[in-house]
């Protein structure tokens, strides 16, 4: 009997509609469009969210290559599924085994009428460093857009509009405080809100810049 591929857990706080489009609309536009799509960007602009979330509201299976052991990676029987989400694909990159296996996929997808792929990683394909050459030349015939980063105008709507979707009553000062001393990341933000919305309803608190310096445990700064 031949094993099923392994599907990993998604997060479910990972959606489409918690993830902010910022300037990123002509991405998400060709998402929803037939095609092989690179995304790259640094951390902590959205890839993983973005791409979980595509992955929760279709057919498709998510790969977290830095999740996914070097030494027994075992990539066969994943071209069955219509759509691969391949998250950090650069963790297989620079290695000649791991590019080997990455090459035989994408020609088994490439024979399935229908099948795309969507990758991610830190870099553009144009200026990552493959050893092989055939696979660096179907790498780089993808669609490639940039996750662009929201700017801080567009951070500071998203935490106010995130906050009232909570029910959080957030004064421009405990804004303010909060975006100078966060990682502005989308997993950060909603992470940061959870705790703050938790320890508020427990310790039947407002929101203040004394009681959110607790919760990040940030002392007498």
């Amino acid at each position: 009997m031949t094993q099923l591929p392994l599907r990993f857990p998604l997060k479910q706080q990972f959606t489409m509609s918690r993830f902010y489009v910022g300037k990123n609309v002509e991405l998400i536009g060709h998402l929803r469009d037939q095609g092989n799509i690179w995304m790259y960007s640094d951390d902590a602009t959205g890839k993983t969210h973005l791409l979980q979330a595509f992955c929760q509201e279709t057919n498709a299976v998510y790969l977290p290559a830095d999740r996914m052991s070097d030494f027994r990676l075992d990539l066969s029987g994943y071209e069955m599924f219509p759509l691969l989400l391949i998250d950090d694909v650069d963790r297989w990159l620079g290695r000649i085994d791991l590019e080997q296996k990455f090459l035989a996929l994408f020609e088994a997808v490439q024979q399935q009428a229908g099948r795309m792929i969507v990758a991610t990683s830190k870099g553009s394909p144009m200026r990552l460093t493959f050893l092989l050459r055939d696979l660096a030349s179907r790498l780089r015939s993808f669609h490639c857009f940039e996750v662009m980063p929201l700017s801080g105008v567009e951070y500071r709507s998203l935490l106010v509009e995130k906050a009232r979707g909570r029910g959080l009553l957030i004064d421009k000062d405990v804004v303010n405080y909060l975006l100078s001393r966060m990682n502005r990341s989308h997993r950060t933000l909603l992470d940061l809100l959870d705790r703050i919305d938790n320890e508020s309803l427990a310790q039947r608190r407002e929101i203040t810049i004394p009681f959110v310096r607790q919760v990040l445990g940030l002392g007498n700064e």
